[in-house]
């Protein structure tokens, strides 16, 4: 059976700093915390699912370091691949933004409608449906290269959301893993965040 590991990166904001919205146009390193967020998510992994075949990631360093830490920590030595599919959505013109200004300009409840529902705010350059189908042909093309296997993706929550059977909001540093059983993709657990061992 083919199963993919969902991960979102780690903080990239610590306790007291300014959290901004930060998207595709904005390439962070991990924070501490967001460090040993990784580090947890990798401890994680050595525990519950240490057979990984293929680790995938954006093209930013938020996701880069997040699977790298998480490699470490289980000692393999696999090839990171990126891949644009899995880079964060475009937040136009609330990109660097912090939230405040970002609900003064949409309002509170098309932020709630994002979050809850995936309904795109205005002004904000995101296509579901195109993100959708990313993730349905990289499941396919999944299929004819492993056929099974345990495939590790590191990406971001604007991008997570949309993948097939799951629908969710990731959660910082935390993982969820779906199943391909021949029909479609369906969610074994959604949004675990891994604590410290």
């Amino acid at each position: 059976m083919l199963q993919l590991l969902i991960a979102r990166h780690g903080n990239t904001f610590d306790n007291g700093e300014t959290v901004l919205r930060v998207g595709c146009g904005t390439d962070l390193p991990l924070s501490l915390s967001g460090q040993q967020q990784a580090k947890n998510l990798g401890q994680y992994l050595l525990q519950h699912h240490p057979n990984i075949t293929a680790v995938f990631t954006s093209h930013l360093k938020r996701t880069i370091e997040t699977a790298e830490i998480a490699l470490q920590q289980m000692n393999t030595n696999l090839t990171i691949q990126q891949s644009a599919l899995f880079d964060e959505v475009d937040y136009g013109p609330d990109e660097g933004k912090p939230e405040s200004e970002v609900i003064a300009r949409i309002g509170t409840k098309a932020l709630q409608q994002w979050e809850q529902d995936n309904i795109v705010p205005d002004g904000w350059h995101i296509e579901p449906q195109a993100i959708s189908s990313g993730w349905l042909e990289f499941g396919k093309q999944l299929q004819q290269q492993y056929v099974e296997g345990l495939i590790l993706i590191v990406t971001s929550n604007g991008i997570a959301r949309f993948a097939p059977g799951h629908a969710v909001k990731l959660k910082t540093g935390a993982v969820s893993l779906l199943c391909f059983d021949g029909d479609a993709w369906r969610a074994e657990y959604t949004n675990y965040r891994p604590l410290p061992r």
